[in-house]
């Protein structure tokens, strides 16, 4: 593929739906692990994977990171750090996908729609069912609970939870596990 660049000990496990527009940007690093349907995940099993990374957008995914079941699109940056775990029927989006405006929305191109960088932060973990949106940075070590969308910046070590998700606690804070 154009613009990809793919490190060792790529295991793929079931079938993945990949766009990469010619002039996009997709590195993966080493020790990717990714899983696609019900028999590999049945946490989202009833979507395969999705990757979709547009016109100059840049996709890095980084060394021992593992997805299920999920859908990635970018169409300005996403960067998913080392160590970072995806569960299954996530959904991380770089951009609005369609103006706010009427009269955009129905103009092509909608040059209006709104992209940020999204970043995943070294050993953050994303619970299943859960979107991140545009513009947003989760911290190193956070953990997303299951079923969140994300809208902020997550800071390093907290737990966030819910719709739109809020702070929960602290990764460390005993009284959260068990």
């Amino acid at each position: 593929m154009h613009g990809a660049s793919v490190g060792r000990a790529l295991r793929v496990r079931g079938w993945i739906n990949l766009h990469v527009h010619p002039t996009g940007t997709i590195y993966i690093g080493e020790d990717f692990r990714l899983k696609s349907g019900f028999s590999e995940n049945a946490v989202g099993g009833f979507r395969r994977m999705g990757i979709w990374v547009g016109s100059h957008a840049e996709l890095t995914i980084s060394d021992r990171v593992g997805i299920s079941n999920s859908t990635i699109v970018c169409m300005n940056a996403i960067k998913i750090e080392e160590d970072v775990y995806v569960g299954g029927d996530c959904a991380i989006y770089d951009t609005d996908f369609h103006s706010i405006a009427y009269e955009q929305r129905f103009a092509r191109p909608d040059i209006t729609v709104k992209t940020a960088p999204v970043v995943i932060r070294k050993r953050s973990f994303i619970g299943g069912h859960s979107i991140i949106l545009k513009g947003v940075t989760i911290g190193e070590m956070a953990v997303i609970g299951a079923g969140s969308v994300v809208t902020k910046n997550v800071p390093p070590g907290e737990i966030w939870a819910g719709n739109p998700a809020k702070f929960i606690g602290h990764v460390s804070d005993s009284s959260i596990a068990g």
